[in-house]
């Protein structure tokens, strides 16, 4: 993820006083698709959802940010 996500993941996990140790691999390892159209602030609001969501395990997954993921043909084709 980016520097800019990972400022927001420290941010809000100290405004909800959890603990929340990172994005997973499969978010550092994935192709970034989503071409964000909110920009910082639709980031910012995905990020802060997902601190709220990821629970106790700490650790943020794809399904917490709720971006819907295309096919890579699906994205190829409309990119």
């Amino acid at each position: 993820m980016s520097l800019l996500a990972e400022q927001f993941r420290i941010r809000f996990a100290r405004k909800h006083g959890m603990e929340v140790k990172g994005f997973s691999d499969q978010l550092h390892e994935r192709p970034h698709g989503h071409n964000w159209p909110g920009n910082v602030r639709e980031l910012q609001n995905v990020v802060e959802r997902a601190v709220i969501l990821c629970g106790e395990r700490g650790v943020i997954e794809p399904a917490h940010l709720g971006l819907a993921q295309r096919p890579d043909s699906a994205r190829r084709r409309w990119a």
